[in-house]
């Protein structure tokens, strides 16, 4: 394990060294937002395994997807709506996650025994779009047990650091918790979009922007 400050990924060693890493299927912590996460390449079964068993995950449920593009995004979903396409193009990167049908192609297991749908979003850090890029995309969980607070420190990570191959520590961390609004397809209501949970975007601006939206494709 190798601890780095965020500013010494941009020497070019360090940060290849870091992709490296997780192409070889390793589980690195990242600060993303107001704390920090572990990060696996998300076609490693065993590191998304040893995700959920270093937090002491056993219910089945699966981890979250981050994409750096839109075009990566259409890889690993399939029949994404064009209110789903529009919507990602207006918020992302920002705090808007999508519950989206899995591409049935893919070869995965999130931890929930490849269930048919995945939550994903594009992240607001350009260090984590810089990573993903070059790795494709990741599974993601806080980098804390279930119930625990948020990590600011990782001289307080909880799990033992030979299953980590870098410990990045932010630098420039928020104060607090910027929650993203949760949406969901759903063929049965108005404009397919079900607002599952509401976050930093307002429900009426996303409303607003879907009333304003036309049959058009946008690919």
């Amino acid at each position: 394990m190798q601890r780095l400050l965020e500013k010494e990924l941009e020497d070019e060693s360090n940060f290849n060294a870091l992709i490296y890493a997780f192409k070889a299927g390793e589980i690195s912590v990242l600060p993303f937002l107001h704390t920090h996460i572990l990060i696996a390449d998300a076609f490693s079964h065993r590191a998304v395994n040893l995700i959920q068993i270093m937090r002491q995950v056993n219910d089945g449920s699966a981890l979250g997807v981050l994409v750096s593009s839109m075009e990566m995004l259409n890889g690993v979903a399939q029949n994404i709506s064009s209110e789903s396409a529009l919507l990602g193009k207006k918020f992302w990167p920002g705090p808007l996650t999508m519950i989206l049908q899995t591409n049935e192609m893919l070869n995965w297991d999130l931890g929930d025994g490849g269930a048919g749908e995945f939550v994903v979003r594009i992240p607001e850090s350009e260090l984590l779009r810089k990573v993903i890029s070059k790795v494709g995309p990741v599974v993601f969980a806080n980098a804390n047990l279930i119930g625990a607070g948020p990590i600011k420190d990782l001289n307080n990570l909880a799990f033992d650091s030979k299953d980590l191959a870098y410990i990045v520590q932010g630098e420039n961390l928020l104060d607090q918790e910027i929650k993203s609004t949760l949406i969901k397809e759903n063929r049965g209501v108005a404009q397919n979009i079900e607002i599952v949970r509401v976050g930093k975007i307002p429900e009426i601006e996303i409303e607003n922007f879907l009333s304003t939206l036309d049959s058009t494709d946008p690919t």
